[in-house]
């Protein structure tokens, strides 16, 4: 009997909150379900998120944030730096390891796993699309010049730790694996800003090996055009929401949280007495971003400490 996953639909919560939600999920919850977070983040949430061991100096632009109001946030994960905004589409797993017995619970296997669900999900997407439809086929890449075109492949591959398209990034990873569980979250570059992106991101000085020096403009790629119906959002993002959630078929017995709000609440009891590493880091934003009145908001006690990324 295949294990029970759980899907949580979530709309418009700050990465902030989004964050400290999954810490709750992953160590403060006594249920240790298996969730996947789906969330799509609210226009005007803007952020500069670090993993555990990030260093703002070295890896942001800092005067250019703080002259924007862009908050800086230090999460429970590893991995690397990301800008988040609008544009980027969080997708989460939160998995008890005794539910992938054949998975090591170590970063490089998990990282495989996920790769095969993926790539299952982007198999099934191609398969679905109109014959005449050839993905990015409408697409002229921003750091494209006609010394230095650049073409996206449409086929995914995970080249070291980053989702790609070819060799142009478009999605990132991290994880924090606990005694029992761990979470695989993945930031999607649904858009692609890149203005923003190179404004507030330094090149980091540990790069990895298919990157070279190439900077943000021209190493990355977003996920939009992928889709026949990319300048309708909303239903291209129903369609790969769906195809994920049919790869983890594979492996899950799949189930949706209906009752959004009870599961919020839940949540927001349990944030009342964990110690949170998810913190900002140097100033917090003026006031923080409401939620719908649909949702519920999270506890925004700082925590502190360490975790194996």
């Amino acid at each position: 009997m295949r294990p029970t996953l759980h899907v949580l639909r979530l709309r418009n919560v700050p990465i902030f909150q989004q964050l400290r939600m999954e810490e709750v999920l992953l160590r403060g919850d006594s249920r240790s379900l298996n969730v996947l977070l789906l969330n799509e983040i609210m226009p005007g949430d803007r952020a500069v998120v670090l993993g555990i061991s990030g260093k703002p100096e070295v890896l942001v632009h800092q005067d250019a944030a703080k002259a924007d109001g862009i908050p800086m946030i230090k999460r429970y994960s590893g991995g690397g730096t990301v800008f988040v905004d609008h544009n980027v589409k969080m997708v989460s797993m939160l998995i008890n390891k005794a539910a992938l017995p054949n998975v090591p619970p170590y970063p490089h296997d998990i990282m495989k796993w996920t790769e095969r669900v993926y790539r299952g999900a982007f198999n099934s997407l191609l398969d679905s699309f109109p014959t005449d439809w050839t993905p990015f086929s409408n697409y002229q890449h921003p750091g494209s010049t006609p010394e230095n075109p650049i073409q996206v492949r449409p086929e995914f591959s995970l080249v070291e730790n980053d989702y790609c398209f070819g060799n142009l990034k478009f999605g990132g990873n991290a994880q924090s694996i606990a005694r029992t569980r761990w979470t695989h979250h993945t930031s999607l570059l649904w858009n692609l800003n890149v203005e923003s992106i190179s404004k507030y991101l330094k090149l980091p000085v540990k790069r990895p090996e298919y990157r070279a020096n190439r900077p943000h403009s021209s190493f990355l790629c977003p996920v939009a055009p992928f889709f026949p119906d990319y300048d309708l959002p909303e239903e291209a993002k129903i369609r790969f929401d769906e195809a994920v959630i049919d790869s983890l078929r594979n492996y899950f017995h799949v189930t949706e949280i209906t009752d959004v709000n009870k599961e919020l609440e839940l949540i927001n009891e349990l944030s009342s007495m964990y110690t949170f590493q998810t913190k900002y880091l140097e100033f917090e934003p003026t006031a923080e971003p409401g939620l719908p009145a649909q949702q519920a908001t999270v506890s925004t006690a700082t925590g502190s400490g360490s975790v194996q990324g």
